[in-house]
């Protein structure tokens, strides 16, 4: 019986010293994977360590958390082609690039034409768009457009850059890009990068030309301007190969939510066989072509693939991360996935994964050796948030009082760096000794304001109060907000956001609003609140995206404070809302601003009903939305109804008689058409009817020089009147722009009165008027009058437009006077495409 039980105890020893010997072959196995290649292998042996909790692994991890490795670069990404004509010789690379403008349809580009339309047509046409009116100038630059003749573009060119077109100038944009002459390429492309109104039109027009160096300069927009992300889009598809692919899929990995998802969009758009092109190429007879082909497939792997990553492993841009969890609770599995479909992640983020790898494991040893590692390491410089939360999460978690001592030191010190310094440590560690130190430093003058702001990094409530007293004060509520940034979402965060007094600073207002974001439609009547001059945009982004159609009646109302993009995503907003309760307030919003007018007539095509038929035929009265109009009211069935309805309608239409047949009582509701528009078909009308009073509007009118010249002649043939005194031939001269008339009428002294007269007018129409002409003319004389004027101008959109116009008149002494108006009122002078350039003193 003993000699059996001795024999029980040999194997079971025997078994031990096997199991022993297995044991220390893992670990040390595991350790030599510590300094691995991959970063994944290190993370992953890091992880197994702490879990076997060996004490010999602490001195590597230790040395892994301070040097977490350089591993290989990736591959570099082949480089987008070049553009044409700067492709090198033969055969091989003619074959790839071939392919490479095929893809996408990149290959659809002709040159323009060189004499498609006949010199006398194209006279005409071009002596349409130099005097003719704006339909007359769109119908002309519609057929130039038609016929790709290159003849007319530098006409184009130079009209773009007169101010006096900007009515047109989205046509002028789009023909050149039709007619795809590459000169315009420079102009354009500067337009896009400088005049941000038009930008969309620019990317599209630049991308018609079919010169492969646009998908570049595109993608270097949205470098410099993250918010030029949708024009660059449809610039990109529109012009389609093998580049655009590529800048696509590059901006569908940009750190940006906003850039990723609209490339991401753009690319979903595309069709999945747009590579087939270069595809068929790895199967070539040539080596050269498979191999070029091969190198640029991979440079956009994965681009059309329904399994496109647009992320990183990890996201090191949010300013808000979790306590606890490797970057931000990613399981190192899915790292590994995502790393995997997107191979050009950023080396940074792997080393921040194998970091928080290593503080991890050495937390699971908890050995003493490790703390004063540990505490260097969440001082040190360059690490990232991530990896000093983790280091903070395990020294809060032993709640050594001695640990603290040398913060404690620190902070009573006279070292401001040392102090910021222990400030963000104990906010890392954030445990309840580290708490009460935050709340005393916050008393002290000196360090009050970093305190304030390191006592969010500890994302624990017991702080929150402190945190909302900083807040009610003016001089800590940047502060505040800052720490309050480091917060995940919860209850209590809202509370004190929708508590906060007024917010000062723009900058501290657009944090606020982006963390109201977080918490979806209850946050719709705070965001509403923050909207102002400033605060705009970002208010509009967060509601749209919140995408919630209780924020529809508020992005109307952005509409007249925003512009270009903004406006954009508030009418794509507008349209997927589907909320046509919002239709009155957009109409009111498309009468008085003309930017709003073109797409606002699109969101209201799209959702009108009966029942707002009548307040859409307010539009009828804009001249410029007639015809959009009067296609909804047809769709909708609608009869006008009221006096006032049947006049905008008929009117609208052209329908003239109809409105004779109406009788006298058309005649009020027509007399008020008459004196917004002096539309002479209306002025007909009146007069068939018996109406005296066309004559005095016109008279009225003409008083204040606003009649033009085809009025000006009805006045004297149709209602037979002359002009008697010099003051009614100035101003017929003046209204008809008659500047040969003027400059004679000029030789009498009393005309000089006449003009000091009007510039001192309240109508700042009427003084825009007499400045033009004096410039044209060149009237030394009103030089001194009108910086005299200009002065005592109120601020306001017609005052800003004199002053802008006056910035490049010529005249030194009124191109001073504006830019003083501007100083006073708080103007910037920009320069660019858009900007008037010319120099008309004296021209007339």
């Amino acid at each position: 019986m003993v000699r059996l039980r001795m024999q029980v105890v040999g194997c079971l020893a025997l078994f031990s010293l096997f199991s022993m010997a297995v044991y220390a072959d893992q670990v040390d196995d595991l350790i030599a994977n510590l300094k691995d290649n991959d970063p994944f292998v290190r993370a992953d042996a890091a992880e197994q360590l702490g879990q076997l909790k060996d004490k010999r692994a602490v001195a590597p991890l230790i040395e892994l958390l301070q040097n977490p490795g350089n591993f290989p670069d990736a591959p570099s990404a082949a480089k987008p082609t070049p553009g044409p004509g700067d492709s090198k010789p033969g055969s091989a690379l003619s074959k790839v690039e071939k392919a490479k403008r095929a893809c996408a349809g990149g290959d659809k580009y002709t040159p323009p034409t060189k004499n498609s339309m006949d010199a006398a047509v194209l006279k005409e046409h071009l002596a349409t768009l130099k005097g003719g009116s704006f339909p007359e100038q769109k119908k002309a630059l519609a057929a130039l457009s038609a016929a790709r003749d290159k003849r007319v573009v530098s006409t184009l060119l130079k009209m773009l850059d007169d101010r006096r077109n900007r009515m047109i100038q989205k046509d002028i944009i789009n023909t050149l890009g039709e007619i795809g002459d590459p000169t315009a390429y420079d102009i354009l492309l500067d337009g896009m990068f400088e005049d941000r109104f038009a930008r969309s039109d620019y990317a599209v027009a630049l991308a018609k030309l079919g010169d492969q160096r646009a998908a570049q300069d595109l993608y270097d927009l949205v470098m410099e301007d993250n918010f030029a992300v949708d024009d660059v889009c449809k610039g990109l598809l529109e012009l389609g190969g093998y580049n655009a692919v590529f800048y696509l899929n590059k901006l569908s990995k940009h750190e940006d939510v906003f850039v990723k998802r609209e490339a991401a969009e753009a690319l979903d758009s595309l069709d999945e066989d747009a590579l087939q092109p270069l595809t068929e190429l790895l199967s070539d007879s040539e080596p050269q072509v498979k191999q070029q082909a091969a190198e640029a497939l991979d440079a956009v792997k994965g681009a059309l693939s329904p399994k496109r990553s647009t992320g990183r492993p990890s996201d090191l841009s949010s300013g808000r991360h979790r306590r606890s969890g490797r970057s931000g609770g990613t399981p190192l599995s899915q790292q590994r996935e995502e790393k995997a479909a997107a191979p050009e992640v950023n080396d940074k983020a792997m080393e921040v994964m194998v970091q928080i790898a290593a503080v991890e494991a050495l937390g699971n040893i908890r050995d003493p050796r490790v703390v004063r590692p540990m505490l260097e390491q969440l001082q040190a410089p360059g690490n990232h948030e991530d990896v000093k939360r983790a280091i903070g999460d395990f020294l809060g978690k032993l709640n050594s009082k001695s640990m603290l001592r040398p913060f404690r030191m620190d902070l009573q010190g006279r070292d401001r760096d040392r102090q910021k310094m222990a400030l963000e440590s104990l906010g890392y560690i954030g445990n309840d000794a580290a708490i009460q130190m935050l709340i005393r430093a916050a008393d002290d003058r000196m360090i009050g304001d970093d305190a304030i702001r390191a006592m969010g990094l500890t994302q624990n409530p017991k702080v929150l109060p402190f945190i909302e007293d900083a807040l009610a004060d003016t001089f800590s509520q940047s502060e505040a907000i800052d720490a309050l940034q480091k917060f995940e979402k919860s209850p209590e965060i809202f509370e004190l956001l929708s508590n906060a007094p007024d917010v000062q600073s723009p900058t501290d207002k657009k944090k606020v609003i982006e963390m109201l974001g977080d918490y979806g439609p209850q946050a719709i009547p705070l965001l509403a609140d923050h909207m102002d001059n400033f605060c705009t945009d970002e208010v509009v982004e967060t509601l749209v995206k919140i995408n919630d159609p209780s924020a529809a009646p508020i992005l109307v109302q952005a509409l007249e404070r925003s512009h270009g993009r903004t406006q954009d995503r508030i009418f794509s907003a507008l349209k997927e809302f589907k909320d046509p309760t919002v239709i009155p307030e957009l109409v009111d919003v498309v009468k008085k601003s003309f930017w709003v007018r073109k797409n606002g007539m699109g969101v209201i095509a799209q959702l009108a009903t009966a029942e707002h038929a009548s307040k859409i035929s307010e539009l009828l009265s804009i001249k410029d939305t007639q015809q959009e109009t009067i296609t909804v009211l047809d769709r909708l069935g609608w009869q006008p109804e009221t006096m006032d309805e049947k006049v905008r309608y008929y009117v609208a239409k052209g329908e003239w008689q109809k409105c004779r047949e109406l009788g006298q009582a058309v005649v009020p509701p027509l007399l008020a058409e008459f004196k917004k528009s002096c539309d002479l078909e209306v002025a007909e009308v009146l007069i068939d009817l018996g109406s005296r009073d066309v004559k005095d509007i016109m008279l009225g009118r003409l008083e204040n020089w606003s009649l033009n010249k085809k009025q000006v002649n009805f006045l004297q043939t149709k209602l037979s009147w002359k002009p008697v005194t010099l003051e009614d031939k100035v101003a017929v001269a003046a209204s008809a722009g008659d500047l040969k008339q003027l400059k004679s009428l000029w030789k009498d002294t009393k005309v000089q009165s006449i003009f000091r007269e009007k510039l001192n007018a309240e109508n700042l129409s009427l003084v825009d008027r007499v400045i033009r002409h004096s410039v044209h003319m060149g009237l030394k004389e009103m030089v001194s009058p009108i910086s005299s004027r200009v002065g005592r101008m109120k601020d306001s959109g017609m005052a800003k437009y004199i002053s802008e116009w006056l910035l490049n008149c010529g005249n030194s002494t009124l191109e001073n006077a504006a830019k003083n108006w501007g100083t006073k009122h708080g103007y910037q002078i920009e320069t660019g495409m858009g900007i008037h350039t010319g120099s008309p003193w004296g021209s007339g």
